[in-house]
């Protein structure tokens, strides 16, 4: 199993096991609101259902919605400055389904995770992490800091954020307007970034293509490594790069004239081929 798969999701894949697998009788309201600050993290985890995330009307968290009729009761759970999102009975017999919506007022951070529940966020937050098996991650908006984590679920990132993480197994990611600092690794699923500007890029897949259309700017460093699969590039023009290529049995088209002076930039596959070609042409 890949290593970060263990690590943040064989927990909710346990419990996901010992819940089963038998769908809701029925579904019962939650309604409920709790204050917060600028230092508040909010979290919440659930199975399977749907999990949106909104900007608050007021300074206050609301979680509305409904959950499967095995669940006794929701609550908020606060310890300092974490304010956790509850389920009664911990371990109900069935695999609850919930669809909540979560509105967090700005500046907070959250982190949310799920088994088969897609997830969907906007607004402007601190810290998010967001973690699901296989359900798709959608976020757009603004975040200090973001990190997405999937096993077969797509991502979806229009955010404008200084530090972007994503990893996923066999997820496509689809990235827009993320800038600064990204990182990007997948086995098999392909990678596709449009970005304003980014200082530092590293991206490494198995079998998934990768396409970067991004000026690369600042002291990176900046790399795209595959074993099997394609490497795009789209640079801007007149780029000051120094590209350093290499492949194994693919093939290098570069569609523009020679680029050695200037920001390094690291690109390898041992099976795909390595295009790189100018915006606009």
């Amino acid at each position: 199993m890949h290593k970060f798969v263990r690590r943040l999701f064989w927990p909710v894949l346990v419990h996901a096991v010992a819940l089963g697998v038998a769908g809701p009788a029925g579904a019962k309201p939650v309604d409920m609101v709790h204050d917060a600050s600028g230092k508040t993290t909010v979290q919440i985890a659930f199975p399977k259902g749907k999990l949106d995330v909104v900007p608050s009307s007021d300074k206050r968290v609301h979680v509305t919605g409904t959950v499967s009729d095995d669940i006794e009761r929701v609550y908020f759970q606060q310890d300092g400055d974490v304010l956790a999102v509850r389920f009664s009975p911990d371990k109900p017999k069935d695999n609850f389904e919930a669809k909540l919506t979560v509105a967090l007022p700005g500046g907070v951070s959250f982190s949310g995770n799920t088994v088969s529940a897609n997830i969907d966020l906007r607004g402007a937050l601190r810290r998010v992490q967001l973690n699901s098996v296989s359900g798709r991650v959608v976020a757009a908006g603004s975040a200090a800091e973001l990190s997405v984590n999937t096993v077969s679920g797509g991502v979806t990132l229009s955010t404008r954020c200084p530090r972007t993480e994503v990893n996923t197994v066999s997820g496509n990611v689809t990235l827009r307007s993320v800038e600064k600092e990204l990182s990007v690794t997948t086995v098999s699923g392909k990678s596709e970034v449009a970005s304003p500007a980014l200082s530092k890029l590293e991206m490494s897949t198995v079998s998934g293509d990768i396409d970067v259309d991004a000026p690369l700017v600042g002291g990176g460093p900046f790399s795209l490594s595959t074993q099997a699969a394609d490497v795009t590039l789209t640079v801007q023009p007149g780029a000051r790069l120094k590209i350093d290529t290499s492949t194994f049995s693919g093939r290098v088209q570069q569609q523009v004239g020679s680029f050695d002076d200037g920001v390094p930039v690291n690109i390898s596959t041992f099976a795909g081929n390595i295009t790189i070609r100018e915006k606009g042409r």
